[in-house]
C-alpha cells in the first residue's frame, strides 16, 4: 500500500512539474505579453496582442515615435527571439529585433552603466535592432543599429 502511494505522489508531481513548465523559447506569447527596453537614448515596447501578433513602439533619436508589426523567426537557443518588421525612418527599413537572455551570473548594462531599470527592476535581457537591407559590417558582425537591454512584463 505505501509503495503505491509513493508511486502515485510521484506519478502526480512528475504531471505537475511537466503542466508548470516554461513556455517553448519559439511561442510567440515570449515569457510575457509586454517587452521593455532600450539604452540611454532609445526606447521600444513589443506587445503581444490577442490574435499573438507582436506590435513594436519604437522612439529613436532620428525620428518620432514609430509603430507596426513585427513577425517571429526561427531562433536558436533558449529564451532567444528575433522578430523581423518594417520601420520608416527617411525610407522603410527591414529590421531585425533580436533579444537574447543576459548570461547566469552576468548583468547587461546600458551606456550609463545601469544594470535596472527605471523601476528598479534588473534587465533580464539584451536587445539590438538590426538593419536588414544595409548592415554596418565590420569583418564578419553585424553592428546593430541600436542595442540595449530590457525586461519582460505584464505591462
Amino acid at each position: 500500500m505505501r509503495i503505491s502511494s509513493v508511486v502515485a505522489g510521484a506519478v502526480l508531481g512528475l504531471a505537475a512539474l511537466l503542466a508548470a513548465s516554461p513556455a517553448p523559447a519559439q511561442q510567440i506569447t515570449f515569457p510575457a505579453p509586454v517587452f521593455r527596453g532600450g539604452n540611454t537614448d532609445w526606447q521600444v515596447k513589443l506587445t503581444t496582442a490577442r490574435d499573438l501578433s507582436v506590435g513594436y513602439e519604437l522612439k529613436v533619436p532620428r525620428a518620432k515615435r514609430l509603430s507596426g508589426p513585427l513577425q517571429q523567426q526561427a531562433t536558436e537557443g533558449h529564451g532567444r527571439y528575433t522578430l523581423v518588421g518594417k520601420i520608416a525612418l527617411k525610407t522603410t527599413t527591414n529590421i531585425s529585433v533580436q533579444l537574447a537572455p543576459v548570461k547566469l551570473g552576468e548583468v547587461c548594462k546600458d551606456k550609463k552603466g545601469n544594470t535596472k531599470d527605471p523601476n528598479g527592476q534588473p534587465f533580464t535581457y539584451a536587445i539590438q535592432i538590426l538593419d536588414l537591407d544595409k548592415p554596418v559590417k565590420i569583418g564578419s558582425t553585424v553592428i546593430p543599429l541600436w542595442f540595449g537591454c530590457g525586461r519582460f512584463t505584464d505591462q
